[in-house]
């Protein structure tokens, strides 16, 4: 690690800004792009993750690092990748398809290594020239060890919600079913800012959770009576009959109750979805994306034409 005064460069704009991170685009005299990401050296455990990966192809580049003691923090200077999952809002079908299975082959190789992210969401998918990259290990944790969670947001998992802060792979499953919902849907899935809202946001979409369900998520003393009664919403109902069959199969597998019952990540790699062709599935499997009344609906399925495509996604290829 370097100090501050070893490095020049001048700030472009502030990318991200919270109570303990500063994200921005800076320049060197070269006018080289970078990311310069500053913390608080309490967080200097992103440094320790980088360190430890053997697959950092996966990753978001650290070029190096510096301290700055007077601030008590710590800078971490990083590759530019110009996009993210957020902002790259038009895509085709076979882009969509190569970022979602990019971010699962990433996350197969940190958990690989004994690391949970912990932090999956649009804004850490990075992208350059169709390459995306994961980034962000300020909250990766090890495997299997009891962890702890500063921020609750609209990709953390139910059980974390609930108090269970055990670290499993399963974590990271959730977040990416999230994710990819967004990216389709244009917006999150699950909406707010509270723990007790977004919790109630999840059980308005997947129903009330079955005691059974509650036991293997909850460290709280809470019953199936507790929670209000709501149905689950049938996924192809849900993303408005839009989309494959596949994708909305592959997201109903990530976004489980039960942790242990999700799909595992390498069964995720290997969904159909990636081998897939969506006109094909259109045919095969239009049965499945009805319901008693919705025989017009399933004509305007059909009229899509290029099906797997969405509205902030460019239908061209």
């Amino acid at each position: 690690m370097i100090n501050e005064q070893q490095i020049t460069y001048s700030v472009e704009e502030i990318l991200f800004k919270n109570a303990r991170t500063i994200v921005y685009r800076a320049s060197d005299k070269q006018k080289n792009n970078f990311v310069v990401k500053k913390i608080s050296l309490e967080y200097k455990n992103e440094v320790e993750v980088w360190k430890t990966l053997k697959e950092k192809q996966y990753f978001a580049k650290l070029l190096t690092s510096f301290t700055s003691e007077h601030e008590n923090s710590i800078s971490l200077i990083f590759e530019y990748l110009p996009n993210t999952l957020a902002s790259k809002t038009e895509m085709n079908h076979q882009e969509f398809k190569k970022y979602i299975y990019q971010l699962l082959i990433a996350i197969n190789s940190l958990h690989k290594q004994g690391f949970v992210h912990c932090n999956i969401n649009p804004q850490n998918c990075l992208i350059r020239d169709n390459e995306l990259k994961l980034y962000d290990f300020s909250m990766t944790q090890r495997l299997n060890e009891q962890g702890k969670f500063e921020i609750i947001n609209c990709y953390t998992p139910p059980e974390v919600i609930l108090g269970n802060w055990h670290i499993s792979e399963y974590l990271d499953i959730w977040s990416t079913g999230c994710v990819i919902s967004e990216v389709l849907l244009g917006q999150p899935l699950f909406k707010g800012t509270k723990s007790a809202d977004i919790l109630l946001s999840i059980i308005k979409i997947l129903g009330t959770p079955s005691n059974h369900e509650i036991q293997q998520m909850s460290n709280f003393a809470i019953t199936e009576a507790n929670l209000i009664k709501v149905k689950k919403v049938s996924f192809p109902e849900l993303f408005k009959f839009k989309f494959d069959y596949y994708i909305l199969d592959l997201i109903s597998r990530m976004l489980i109750y039960t942790p242990k019952d999700r799909i595992k990540i390498e069964d995720a790699i290997n969904h159909p979805f990636f081998q897939s062709d969506p006109v094909a599935q259109m045919a095969h499997h239009s049965d499945l994306l009805q319901t008693s009344d919705q025989k017009e609906q399933k004509k305007e399925i059909i009229d899509y034409g290029e099906y797997g495509t969405f509205k902030q996604v460019n239908s061209s290829t």
